[in-house]
């Protein structure tokens, strides 16, 4: 219901004469009363039985009228042009026939033209849409928008995603990740987006949920709204690959970029070593400062029990490599530490650590202007007083178990060991 106020006693008669003068039913002026009621904003109306006998009253005057030779009393010519507009009857047209009914009692041309008009405009509003609105208006309501409701928005019309895209996204945080072919979750700056098909899939709280058949193709599009910048500033990028088909997917779509991505820290959870290569070659190089992996098992639903390897013999030529400060690798072994010497940080995991290689990584840490810390997280129970020995570390004055230090020749620096049975953390100071 409106503000708009009932039709008065003289709208009501001045629509029924000007209706019966036209040869109407009281059906047919009942229809025309209705759609005055409602058009340009709804109104309350009368019933058909009270309405019909209030028209039988009215025909019973015009008669009189007629029969006498008088035209139609000039009550309100607005209800006339209003019955008209909502017929879709034209200004011009409405003008003679209001004149064709009143005679000289009708009101001129510009009046006509002037209530005409207005019941246009008020239609017009009624019926206006956001995407009505003046582009430049629209481009400032786009930048305020949150996620959810651009996302949204860029699904409404091709003229609307076109102001979407043409702003420039700015996100700090990226998460992708595909599980299984079920749903594929995305998060832009802590705002996630759950993608599916199942309408049966229960809601996550705090995240917005996309039902489509093609959700993939609607993911990725999202996705390419989020990179279509290439001035994008990214702390993190996490990126999950779980299926050997999202895999090739994903791979394609960042190499559609034509740009590297500037990240400083990058966490990708891969089935091999190439798609540890394939994402880092989309990466700035000298940018990025964190790099962690973590081994999944594309298409497998159950515990992988297996243990896997890596070598780095793709990942360790490339620049992102060279340049990277700090690197953690998790559920993968590490076939060898030699690749990591140049870190300042890392942390890894491998099967076993011969001795001479602890001693190549002492050597090439006491050199290192960059070197800072590491952990090693082995298979094999280490032996500590062997290992202290071997590689001539001197126990900690502050009597910890467990705690070593080593002096680097020539300089006021050390190397501080703390071991346990399966990990050997080393800090130098």
């Amino acid at each position: 219901m409106d503000d708009r106020p009932p039709l008065s006693e003289i709208e009501l008669k001045t629509l029924c004469l000007y209706n019966i003068h036209q040869w109407k039913t009281a059906e047919k002026t009942y229809e025309n009363y209705k759609k005055v009621c409602s058009c340009p904003s709804k109104i309350e109306k009368l019933s058909a039985a009270n309405f019909k006998r209030l028209f039988n009253q009215y025909s019973k005057e015009y008669l009189f009228m007629s029969e006498n030779g008088f035209h139609l009393p000039h009550y309100c010519s607005q209800i006339c042009v209003h019955s008209d507009f909502v017929e879709g009857i034209s200004q011009k047209r409405s003008y003679e026939k209001i004149r064709e009914a009143f005679k000289e009692g009708a009101v001129g041309k510009e009046t006509v033209e002037y209530f005409y008009d207005g019941f246009q405009s008020r239609a017009a509003a009624k019926h206006l849409q956001f995407s009505d609105l003046p582009f430049d208006t629209l481009r400032v309501v786009v930048k305020k928008l949150d996620l959810k409701s651009i996302l949204n928005l860029r699904n409404v019309s091709r003229d609307l995603r076109m102001i979407v895209d043409e702003q420039k996204p700015s996100y700090k945080n990226i998460r992708i990740e595909y599980f299984t072919s079920s749903y594929i979750i995305v998060e832009f700056n802590e705002q996630y987006v759950l993608y599916t098909a199942d309408v049966h899939l229960p809601r996550i709280p705090l995240t917005k949920k996309i039902v489509r058949s093609d959700f993939k193709n609607i993911a990725f599009k999202d996705l390419r709204f989020a990179f279509r910048n290439p001035e994008i500033r990214l702390d993190t990028l996490h990126i999950r690959y779980t299926a050997l088909k999202f895999e090739y997917r994903l791979s394609r779509f960042l190499y559609s970029l034509k740009y590297q991505i500037h990240v400083k820290h990058c966490s990708i959870d891969f089935g091999n070593e190439k798609d540890v290569k394939t994402i880092l070659q989309r990466m700035k190089p000298k940018v990025l400062n964190k790099l962690t992996l973590r081994r999944v098992s594309p298409d497998r639903s159950a515990e992988d029990n297996e243990i896997h390897y890596i070598s780095f013999d793709y990942v360790s030529r490339m620049d992102q490599w060279k340049q990277v400060e700090h690197v953690e690798v998790e559920k993968a072994k590490v076939l060898s530490i030699e690749k990591f010497f140049h870190l300042k940080r890392f942390e890894i995991e491998v099967e076993s650590i011969p001795m001479e290689n602890l001693r190549r990584l002492i050597n090439a840490a006491s050199h290192s202007t960059n070197f800072e810390s590491c952990r090693i997280y082995t298979d094999e129970y280490l032996d500590v007083g062997f290992i202290a020995a071997g590689l001539k570390l001197q126990p900690a004055p502050w009597n910890c178990d467990n705690s070593h230090f080593y002096e680097i020749p020539e300089t006021k620096s050390v190397l501080n060991f703390y071991l346990s049975r399966n990990m050997i953390h080393i800090i130098k100071k």
